[in-house]
């Protein structure tokens, strides 16, 4: 699958409150979020309503991340989410056209000069905090986005 790629992470679970969120909540968020792999793989030759329904998934997942974070990397979390739900709106405009994603995707993934910085930023948080390893990693070029692996063993990512 043809995707200029972004962050790594695999994130869950419910903030402690609406207005703010808390290290317990992320790491449990960070537990749950799907990898932004599985969300997209295969896309062009996936049945539209499962995408679909693939790509809601996620947005409400990262949403709720966003939400359970705490103040401490809120922001950097907010730019992970922005960069997610811009490969979900560029799949969704194009779920038939790699290019388009990928031409989309890169125009503003360049755009954002933070997302990788903030995307390592997260990572790192999710690796000290909550033992998850989220290995964010940013690809430059057209290519698939590659996997990582939590501390429980599961397969996530970002892309």
């Amino acid at each position: 699958m043809a995707a200029v790629a972004l962050a790594a992470l695999a994130l869950a679970a419910p903030a402690c409150s609406k207005d703010s969120g808390s290290q317990a909540a992320f790491c449990r968020e960070v537990q749950r979020v799907p990898s932004m792999s599985s969300v997209v793989s295969g896309y062009t030759g996936a049945d539209r309503k499962e995408l679909t329904n693939r790509l809601t998934s996620a947005r409400a997942a990262y949403a709720s991340l966003e939400k359970a974070s705490p103040g401490d990397i809120r922001s950097k979390v907010s730019s992970v989410v922005g960069v997610v739900d811009l490969v979900i709106d560029a799949v969704s405009a194009h779920p038939d056209d790699p290019a388009a994603v990928a031409a989309e995707v890169g125009r503003e993934f360049r755009a954002n000069s933070r997302a990788a910085t903030d995307a390592r930023a997260v990572a790192a948080y999710a690796k000290t905090k909550c033992d998850v390893s989220l290995n964010p990693t940013v690809v430059t070029t057209t290519s698939s986005v590659p996997a990582s692996t939590t501390a429980a063993g599961t397969t996530t990512s970002t892309g």
